[in-house]
């Protein structure tokens, strides 16, 4: 849940980022939009190539290339072992920078309806390949690693949506934001194992995306209060 939140939270952004550069009269500039990103991730991740290598961390000095472009991921599916333990955390940053090559040229060159088509088709082949890909050969290692883009693009497609007043004011009502919360911690009161079905995975998206799209609304009420007051926010 908390990877997935993350991805819905990486995909909403981006796509508000970028909508509204296109939407607002202004460039896209595809160049600096990936500078940004590079500025933004790599330091620290040049820190960790350095200090994994220098004291050939669990192997590290034979595998760094795949951790310094962006292919943790890949690696551990590949391997089919989550090695080095130092590189361990980078594979969810790899699908986010692996969708960030992609999900700007989608926005600059195609039109909204387009979007709409291209976001839910890949969140629709997302969710399919993850829950059946086994039936086509692909391991649980590449469905857990590789595959599970399709938070990313359910986080797109809310913001896609968002544009529209009366979608916000059902989603974000305080309704639907109980039912969101019941669903999210529904496995503390449900079965053991319900947490890692696909079931709980897939159904625990759409409420992810209306706590998402609440916060980014502003919350009202108790909850707003919460989460505003000062105590919070510092």
């Amino acid at each position: 849940m908390r990877v997935s939140l993350f991805f819905i939270v990486s995909g909403f952004l981006i796509t508000y980022i970028l909508w509204n550069a296109k939407s607002h009269g202004g460039q896209i500039h595809v160049l600096n939009f990936y500078a940004r990103r590079a500025l933004r991730m790599f330091p620290a991740l040049i820190v960790l190539v350095i200090v994994g290598v220098a004291f050939d961390m669990d192997g590290f000095r034979q595998v760094w290339p795949w951790h310094l472009f962006q292919a943790s991921n890949i690696h551990f599916a590949y391997s089919q072992t989550v090695t080095p333990w130092v590189a361990g955390h980078l594979w969810s940053l790899n699908i986010i920078e692996q969708f960030y090559l992609i999900w700007p040229l989608v926005i600059l060159f195609l039109s909204l309806r387009q979007i709409y088509v291209v976001t839910i088709g890949l969140m629709l082949v997302g969710m399919f390949l993850h829950s059946h890909g086994g039936h086509f050969g692909i391991d649980g290692w590449w469905r857990f690693f590789v595959i599970p883009f399709d938070p990313i693009l359910a986080g797109a497609l809310t913001y896609l949506l968002a544009r529209h007043a009366d979608f916000v004011a059902v989603v974000s009502s305080t309704r639907a934001m109980i039912v969101a919360l019941v669903v999210i911690f529904s496995p503390m009161f449900l079965w053991d194992g319900y947490s890692d079905s696909d079931t709980y995975r897939l159904l625990s998206q759409p409420a992810l995306c209306a706590v998402v799209l609440g916060a980014f609304v502003g919350y009202r009420g108790p909850i707003g209060w919460a989460l505003q007051n000062p105590v919070a926010v510092f």
